[in-house]
């Protein structure tokens, strides 16, 4: 809790679309003629295989080929208005805010992060895009930072503290100590995203003034999504990594705006193609497994990689395996989300990657 409790004075802002009737505005911007009719069965071994177990619990699975549905599948009890909670997938959507940020010459990726708690210590060689690769360097646990063994007798774990317990989550960030020098670590920690959504929140104050409906008027109404909302803590800040819920069709347009690299469905670029090529590159300090880049996993595509999928593949990922599947040289969008319950079988990430498979040899046997 801050030494200032009388900054816990969130007020909620009402957030609302300014955009028209999604059932009578064509796709990406409403939902009106957005299938490729004549494609659907060609993708529909992509949805067998993403629901074929019921033991992996997908609920919703969407296909997007040249900018159009080409299969589209709910689970009892579910449509295209429910919303899902994309949990890490927020910290794509964090990306989106900072790539716009940035094309609008609000801030620069390597520019340091000018904290004034840091102002004396080391902590203010810290870049944006050390935060954005969670390559900070600061002292920030996970339960797995600890052997199993070491659990009950552990501190309470910094990374849950900033999206669970912290009244402000920015402040309780900017407090955590040096571990290693900026770049040189780099570990899944949200951490790093609290701090990014402080240079957000105060980039957005100073240049537009209207932190909270921000995001809804200068990407979402640019690219139809309505439905998208993130969550704050009680001083107010968004909680960028890990609080973003969306329906389906919103998760499959915002992948649609990486996949169309920063280009809103109007032409008019919301942001550049080389911070694109930034938050996809594999984070060089990176010591977790797999490959992160920046609020994306980078291509999976490597010798483990049973599917073989294309080397420009990459990812949206969240928990209980949220995953939005961008592939630019196909130009494929492929989404699957789930509920929070996490019963969810260990081949929910197979299952994924065979039904992604599927969609690329789909796209792959329609060429001449």
């Amino acid at each position: 809790v801050p030494n200032d409790p009388s900054n816990l004075t969130f007020e909620p802002v009402a957030v609302e679309p300014d955009l028209p009737s999604a059932r009578r505005t064509d796709w990406p911007m409403g939902d009106q003629n957005a299938t490729h009719k004549d494609k659907m069965a060609a993708f529909e071994a992509a949805a067998d295989a993403a629901f074929a177990d019921p033991a992996i619990r997908t609920k919703a699975f969407i296909v997007l080929h040249d900018g159009k549905i080409v299969a589209e599948r709910y689970d009892q009890g579910v449509d295209a208005n429910t919303s899902f909670h994309g949990w890490s997938m927020t910290k794509s959507v964090m990306t989106t805010y900072m790539a716009v940020l940035e094309h609008q010459g609000h801030l620069r990726i390597f520019e340091e992060t000018d904290y004034d708690e840091w102002a004396d210590d080391e902590r203010n060689q810290i870049r944006l895009g050390d935060l954005l690769r969670m390559s900070s360097g600061l002292k920030c646990y996970r339960p797995q930072d600890y052997p199993k063994s070491e659990w009950d007798a552990m501190e309470y774990p910094h990374y849950l503290m900033t999206w669970i317990d912290a009244t402000d989550s920015v402040s309780f960030s900017t407090a955590l100590p040096k571990q290693f020098a900026p770049g040189t670590h780099g570990r899944y920690k949200d951490c790093d995203p609290s701090l990014l959504s402080g240079v957000l929140r105060e980039k957005i104050e100073k240049t537009d003034g209207e932190y909270y409906t921000w995001p809804q008027r200068m990407i979402f109404d640019k690219i139809g999504i309505r439905s998208m909302g993130i969550g704050v803590d009680a001083a107010g800040n968004f909680l960028t990594g890990a609080d973003g819920f969306a329906t389906a069709r919103d998760w499959a347009r915002l992948g649609l705006l990486w996949e169309q690299e920063g280009v809103a469905p109007d032409g008019t670029r919301l942001f550049g193609d080389h911070f694109v090529d930034f938050a996809v590159m594999p984070t060089p300090a990176w010591t977790m497994g797999s490959r992160y880049g920046a609020g994306f996993w980078a291509s999976l595509n490597s010798m483990d990689d049973p599917f073989d999928l294309p080397r420009s593949t990459y990812w949206m990922a969240g928990g209980t395996e949220q995953k939005v599947a961008i592939i630019p040289s196909h130009d494929l969008v492929v989404v699957r989300l789930a509920f929070d319950d996490l019963k969810g079988g260990p081949g929910r990430s197979k299952a994924l990657g065979q039904a992604v498979r599927l969609a690329v040899d789909a796209v792959e046997a329609m060429e001449p």
